[in-house]
Order: C-alpha cells, then structure tokens, then sequence
C-alpha cells in the first residue's frame, strides 16, 4: 500500500526555499575569500526567518519602550515614568516611550529595584543596599554587611513607604527598616523560612519564600504572623507574589494559592498558572508572565480559565510590574542579543 504523501503548506515550502538559497550564498561567501561577515549576515537572516513572531490577542497591542543591548534586570512604575535596570546603570523612561534618561549611572551586579517619591533603591549582588535621592547630586548611600554587623549579606526582597525602606537578608533570614528620614537602620524580626520577597501593606510587611510558598506577616514591633504556612513539598519552576486589598497570592511552578491576608483558610485556585515568572493582580485579574509561552496571562482574580493575552515575546529578564492601566515587563529581543522593555494596555 502506497503511503498518502500528505501536500506541504505552500507558506513553508517557500519559507525552506527562501532559507535554502540563503544558506548555499552563505557557504559561497566562506569559500570565495569573501569576509566572514557577509556569511554571518547570512545566517542570521535565516534566523530572523524562523524565529516565531511576538503574536498578542486581539486588543492587546504590545509596544515596546526602550531598547538596549547588555544586562537588564527589575522594571518599577512610579508616577509618570518606568525605571528598570540595563548595564548602564538605571534608568528610566516615560510611560508613552520618551525622555529616556540614565538615572544612576555605572551601577555593577543589580538585582533588586524599588523607587518611592523622589528616592531610588536597588541592591547587588556584591550584597549591599543603596538608596539615591533624585535631584540631589551627591553619591548614593550605601549600606553593607559590616553595616549591619554581618560577616557576609545577601539581601533579598525591597520595599518601601513614605518613611521606612525594608529589605531582608537571604542568610540570616532577618528583616530590616532604614528610616528614610535619618538613615538609621534596625534590624525588626527573623522570620522561619528562606526570603524571596517583600511587600507592604499598612504597618505590617510580607515576606515572601518562593521555595516554600510560605509567606509571613512582620509588625512594626517585629511580631510574626503566619500567612500562608510553608509546604511541604519543594516547588521549582516560575514563581510569582502579589497582593492586594485583603488577600495574597502565591504563584509556583504549577500550583496557584490564594489566602486571606489575616491569615486563615488558604485555596488553591483553578487555571493555575504554567512556570509563572511574575505575579500582579488588580481589581479584577491576576496577571503572571508565562514562561512556557513566553507570554502574557491573566485568570479572574479568585478562579476561573487562563487566558493567553500575548505570547512569543522573548525571552523574559526579571522584571514585572503594573500601573492601573498597563503592565510592563523586560525581555530579550530576537536579534542582536538586544533587551527591549515592553508595555501592554489591559482591556
């Protein structure tokens, strides 16, 4: 019995021929003596050819900010302007993509940003915490483990209100406030499991385990509250934390848990998430970058269906983040190693 040779769609039998022909001119270029270049220009058309195209659903117009070649890392929405970090140093950007500005420059190894008024704070990976006043033009301040009376430092987790900033130190698992106003740094509470994250809400701060899921709750006093209990099970994968008016979210691998901030009965929610790399909720939707799809999801807040809103965005750097109306987030482009930061509308 002859085998049914099923008809190739004529959009990739073009696509191959295209790349046929690019390919053997690229060869050619090698062999002739002509500049290795002219080949690579080659290969890379090729590449560009067969790399799948950002997509997004219908009304979920993606625009694209800032580009930048190097390492980027945290994105953060304050007042009418995004600031994220690039191996510049940070810098930001208005929210409609103009007046780019270098903020602070030369900044080696970030990892976490936070911005509040007219201050920025970031810490590194050669473990300090640095806070910048806008305007001011003097040095950063800088705070390191002999600071704290460490050995060594890993902060983990920022966050801050109108008088204090809050980070955590990933080997002790201690948590810190800097008042903003006089610089004085105390050291509140230990909490019991791993720090992957901090938020504020009111005079209490969460901290956050990815590992774990667990989540805490720290009074100005440094009492502990527990949230959301640690799991038993050690979770890999994607891992987002949001919050909003009475209950938090935690988002890992594939499991979705949902909890009252007071503390109390924890749900795991239907439509769970596919490795989540990001986590922000709003009146209506939980939204989480989908690192399977390279993409954008959403569900309703307390259940309900996923929904892809764009995929094939690249791949993503870190950062996360909402205002009311958009979110926005940090991606590797398609072509020449270049980091775009995005921004999409929610509908």
């Amino acid at each position: 019995m002859t085998k049914r040779r099923e008809k190739v769609p004529v959009e990739l039998e073009n696509l191959v021929n295209s790349n046929a022909t690019k390919l053997t001119e690229a060869v050619n270029a090698l062999r002739s003596g002509k500049s290795l270049e002219a080949a690579l220009q080659g290969l890379k058309s090729i590449a560009a050819s067969i790399t799948p195209r950002a997509r997004s659903a219908p009304g979920c117009q993606v625009d694209v900010l800032a580009t930048c070649t190097g390492e980027w890392g945290n994105v953060v929405v304050e007042a009418g302007h995004v600031y994220f970090t690039t191996s510049l140093g940070i810098e930001r950007v208005a929210k409609d993509g103009t007046q780019r500005e270098v903020c602070v420059p030369c900044v080696k190894g970030l990892r976490e940003l936070e911005v509040h008024g007219n201050e920025i704070f970031w810490t590194t990976r050669g473990g300090t915490v640095a806070r910048w006043r806008m305007g001011s033009g003097g040095a950063p301040e800088v705070i390191s483990a002999m600071d704290l009376g460490l050995t060594s430092f890993k902060p983990e987790g920022l966050a801050a209100d109108d008088h204090s900033l809050y980070f955590g130190d990933g080997g002790s698992k201690g948590i810190y406030r800097l008042n903003r106003k006089d610089g004085r740094v105390a050291r509140i509470a230990t909490v019991p499991h791993r720090i992957y994250g901090l938020a504020i809400d009111g005079s209490e701060v969460f901290a956050y385990d990815m590992y774990s899921m667990a989540v805490t709750a720290v009074s100005a006093q440094g009492a502990l509250r527990t949230v959301i209990a640690p799991s038993e099970r050690v979770f890999n994968g994607g891992a987002g934390f949001a919050m909003d008016a009475t209950l938090v979210y935690v988002a890992r691998s594939e499991v979705f848990l949902c909890g009252p901030k007071t503390g109390g009965e924890v749900t795991v929610l239907k439509g769970s998430p596919v490795s989540p790399g990001g986590l922000a909720v709003d009146a209506n939707h939980l939204y989480w970058l989908d690192l399977a799809g390279s993409g954008i999801a959403r569900m309703p807040r307390t259940s309900g269906e996923r929904e892809l809103l764009a995929w094939n965005q690249g791949n993503f750097s870190g950062g996360f983040t909402q205002d009311e109306e958009s979110l926005y987030w940090l991606c590797w482009g398609t072509a020449n190693d270049t980091a775009e930061l995005k921004r999409m509308r929610k509908t």
